[in-house]
């Protein structure tokens, strides 16, 4: 009845790695490595360290949701507040959204700039190198017989289960018998 410990294991060595011997590195080649320092990620030349830098602004639609990763709300610092009211308020009125850079975590990120209410929220966003291609699916061929009576079938259903979304109706079933359980 104690919380478990994670660790990290080498299985090349069979052996339990302290986090102080864990090391960062880039592979280049397979299984062909350059070790990095603390010292040589902070000699990486990037102009948005403690900012966000807004690059463009865009359509919200013309965004693809499989770019999202994490959203975090954005509050000001007292001397941005009126800077922030202002964005926010374009972007509110002009119904678009700004994609930015910011640094976090020793890494230069997009992201997107929203509105949410009074509030400006920051969606970071994966780079389209680092989404899956889909080359190596087994996908249907554009050519697949689909029957007229199929599609017809198929529009009803979705006519029928269409709704406007609201959030609050979902609800993790999982976790809430979890909870009663416990």
């Amino acid at each position: 009845h104690n919380r478990i410990k994670l660790q990290r294991y080498c299985p090349v060595d069979e052996t339990v790695i302290e986090w102080g011997d864990v090391e960062r590195a880039y592979e280049y080649a397979k299984d062909q490595y350059v070790v990095m320092e603390d010292a040589d990620f902070e000699k990486v030349p990037v102009s948005t360290t403690h900012t966000i830098e807004i690059t463009s602004f865009v359509n919200l639609a013309d965004v693809d949701p499989q770019y999202y990763e994490k959203a975090y709300y954005i509050e000001p610092e007292d001397v941005g507040k009126k800077p922030y009211a202002l964005l926010l308020r374009t972007l509110e009125e002009t119904q678009r959204v700004a994609i930015a850079k910011v640094s976090l975590r020793q890494k230069e990120q997009l992201c997107l700039l929203r509105p949410r209410g009074n509030v400006v929220v920051m969606q970071t966003m994966f780079y389209p190198d680092e989404l899956r291609v889909t080359d190596d699916l087994s996908l249907p061929e554009d050519g697949t017989a689909i029957t007229e009576a199929e599609m017809k079938m198929a529009h009803a259903l979705v006519d029928m289960l269409t709704a406007g979304f609201e959030p609050q109706q979902y609800h993790d079933n999982y976790r809430e018998a979890l909870l009663e359980l416990i």
